[in-house]
C-alpha cells in the first residue's frame, strides 16, 4: 500500500470519527457533510 493511500485512509478515519459525534449532536452542517461525501467518493474513484 502506498504511502499516499496510508494517509488518506487514516485522514477519512478521523473525518468520520468527529463527524459521527457531531452528527449525533446535530452539530453536523450541511458543508462539513458534503465535504466528508465529496472526499470519500474521490478517494474511492482513484
Amino acid at each position: 500500500m502506498s504511502i499516499g493511500l496510508t494517509i488518506a485512509i487514516d485522514v477519512t478515519g478521523t473525518y468520520v470519527d468527529r463527524s459521527v459525534p457531531a452528527y449525533n449532536s446535530g452539530e453536523l452542517t450541511p458543508v462539513d457533510a458534503a465535504k466528508g461525501k465529496w472526499y470519500v467518493s474521490e478517494l474511492c474513484e482513484g
